[in-house]
């Protein structure tokens, strides 16, 4: 109940916001701005740990698309209450109107964004969340008169600590030693097999 009801207030955040729903693959519902809805430079933000600029918008002249940054989410109370956000870009030819043909928006995915790596959805996302928000640190989403639901941003950042020992003494491996192919012995192998 928890999270159909945090999803219908989500879905009324942003349409109050002015942003459009895409029905994609699944029945998911995903946000995004047009043109004249969010900004078309980069979107600043600064959460104090991480900071940068990043468009939520952009044109292909190539394929004379524009792409559109789009989230959807899932509020959930298990194992804890967290937001669940799922990205994905969602095309248009004016800039205004998603693009309905299935095949063509999956080959524009597969194709525009082949190239982008993580620290660049990361930071989309980060730039997404902060515009939406308008510069706040939580979401406040309304469920009733008077009742709520503060959905805090931004999302959560792990770090692993890890560390290659790069020093030129390898550790030996007693148990499977390495065995020089000099002397390495196939007609001894073919015996022992035998």
């Amino acid at each position: 109940m928890y999270s159909d009801i945090g999803s219908q207030a989500f879905d009324r955040y942003c349409k109050k916001r002015g942003l459009k729903g895409y029905q994609g693959s699944g029945n998911r519902l995903s946000w995004w701005a047009d043109i004249k809805t969010a900004p078309l430079d980069k979107v600043r933000f600064d959460w104090g740990y991480r900071d940068g600029a990043r468009q939520i918008i952009g044109h292909s002249d190539k394929r004379s698309v524009h792409w559109h940054y789009a989230i959807n989410v899932h509020l959930r109370s298990t194992p804890l209450p967290h937001a669940r956000i799922a990205a994905r870009l969602v095309f248009s030819e004016n800039g205004m109107d998603a693009i309905e043909d299935k095949r063509r928006a999956h080959t524009l995915r597969r194709s525009l964004a082949k190239g982008w790596r993580n620290s660049r959805w990361r930071d989309m996302l980060c730039a997404f969340l902060w515009w939406l928000s308008d510069d706040k640190s939580q979401l406040t989403l309304s469920v009733a008169d008077g009742g709520h639901i503060a959905v805090r941003i931004p999302p959560m950042q792990f770090g692993c600590p890890v560390r290659v020992d790069e020093t030129s003494d390898a550790p030996a491996e007693e148990d499977d030693p390495d065995i020089p192919s000099s002397q390495w012995d196939d007609d001894q192998l073919t015996e022992e097999e035998e």
